[in-house]
């Protein structure tokens, strides 16, 4: 199973990382996924999963990509999508840049770009989060 482990989780994805370059892969290519278990059985392994994606972001330069299957938080929870948006924002905060969700979830995705917008990887515009929803409609 996965580590609930934050340095065993970090040795783990370093060990990963490294194999994946020694055996040729570029590191624009290779994603990292810490594996994000159900909060309701697990709740202290996602303070712990925060903290290893922290981590995963000191691993190289430019970072690997890190990516979770955000669904998986939230797994058997009455309150699914506040925890799957309030986790989301968390770890982007943490250096997250990719995640497996659902896209029709629009509060998901504007807290997901407004996160964005806040640690400075888009410029800010008032009319910054509709535009890009209209972008992403094309």
């Amino acid at each position: 199973g996965s580590p609930q482990d934050v340095n065993r989780r970090v040795e783990l994805g370093a060990t990963i990382f490294g194999e994946a370059i020694e055996h040729g892969l570029s590191e624009d290519r290779i994603f990292l996924d810490p594996v994000t278990m159900p909060l309701k059985f697990l709740q202290e392994q996602a303070s712990n999963l925060i903290e290893a994606i922290r981590q995963f972001t000191l691993l190289s330069s430019p970072p690997p990509h890190i990516i979770v299957g955000l669904s998986n938080i939230s797994s058997k929870a009455k309150e699914m999508r506040l925890i799957n948006r309030i986790f989301l924002v968390m770890c982007i905060g943490a250096g997250l840049d990719a995640a497996i969700c659902d896209v029709t979830d629009e509060e998901l995705v504007n807290s997901a770009i407004t996160a964005e917008v806040i640690l400075n990887k888009h410029i800010y515009s008032d009319l910054y989060i509709k535009a890009y929803k209209e972008s992403r409609k094309k």
